[in-house]
C-alpha cells in the first residue's frame, strides 16, 4: 500500500525521496543530491575518445569510500528490486539529461547478460535509458546493441581484467548512417571498460557515440569535472 501511494503521489508532483524517503517535491532530495555531488545538470568528462555525462558520484563526497546516497538507492533498486527507488532515479536522471539539450537521434542501453536479467527481473540500464528517451522525446533503440556472448560479472575485477572480460561481448544489429549520433547509457561507470567496448562496437557500425551514466565510481573521471553543487 505504501509503494502504491508513493507511486500515485509521484504522478502528481509530491515525492518521497528515493534514497532517504523524506517527503518533498523532488524524486531525489537536495540533501541526497549534495552528498552525491549531483548538480542540476550532468557533469561532463571524457572516457577515452568519448564524451561522458554523469549525474552523480558513486562515492559519498564526505565519507569516501562509502557509497553515496544515489549509489545506495541504485543498489537497492538493482539488488533488492525496489522499483520505487528505480523510478525516482530514472525520473531525476531523465529530467537532468533533457535539460542538457541532447543532440542525438536515439538512446541505447548497455544490454545485460541474460542470466543477470533473469535473476534481477529488471534491467537498470534500460530502465534509465527509457526515462531519458521519454523526457527528451527520443527513440529508445532496445534492439541496436546486443550481447553476443555471456561475460562473467565485472564485480571485483581490476581495470585490465575488466577490459579483457568484455572484449567481443557486444555486437550491433544494424548498420547506421555514418555519423548518426546515439547516446549510450549504463547505470554505473567503474573503470569504463564495458562502456568503451560497447562504444567501439557502435562506432564500427557507423554511429557517433556519446556516453551517459547515472553514477561514476572512477575518481580520475570525477576529478575532471568537480561538482558545482556547493
Amino acid at each position: 500500500m505504501r509503494l502504491l501511494s508513493q507511486t500515485i503521489a509521484g504522478h502528481f508532483g509530491a515525492w518521497s525521496c528515493g534514497s532517504c524517503r523524506q517527503r518533498q517535491e523532488l524524486p531525489i532530495c537536495l540533501g541526497c543530491r549534495h552528498a552525491s555531488g549531483m548538480n542540476t545538470v550532468p557533469r561532463i568528462a571524457r572516457l577515452g575518445a568519448w564524451p561522458l555525462l554523469f549525474a552523480a558520484s558513486y562515492w559519498d563526497r564526505r565519507r569516501i569510500p562509502v557509497p553515496s546516497t544515489v549509489a545506495t538507492c541504485l543498489l537497492r533498486f538493482k539488488h533488492a528490486g525496489d522499483r520505487y527507488a528505480g523510478r525516482c532515479l530514472a525520473s531525476a536522471f531523465g529530467a537532468m539529461l533533457a535539460a542538457f539539450d541532447l543532440r542525438v537521434s536515439a538512446v541505447v542501453a548497455i544490454p545485460p547478460s541474460p542470466e543477470r536479467a533473469r535473476a534481477r527481473a529488471l534491467d537498470p540500464a534500460a530502465w534509465l535509458a527509457r526515462s531519458v528517451a521519454h523526457h527528451s522525446s527520443l527513440r529508445f533503440r532496445s534492439d541496436l546493441l546486443v550481447r553476443c556472448r555471456a561475460a562473467p560479472t565485472q564485480r571485483g575485477l581490476g581495470g585490465i581484467h575488466r577490459r579483457q572480460n568484455v572484449v567481443g561481448a557486444f555486437s550491433a544489429r544494424d548498420r547506421l548512417a555514418d555519423g548518426n549520433p546515439v547516446l549510450l547509457i549504463d547505470d554505473v561507470c567503474t573503470t569504463g571498460s564495458t562502456l568503451s567496448e560497447a562504444a567501439r562496437v557502435l562506432e564500427a557500425a557507423g554511429a557517433t557515440v556519446h556516453l551517459a551514466v547515472l553514477a561514476c565510481a572512477d575518481a580520475d573521471i570525477c576529478r575532471q569535472c568537480p561538482s558545482r553543487i556547493d
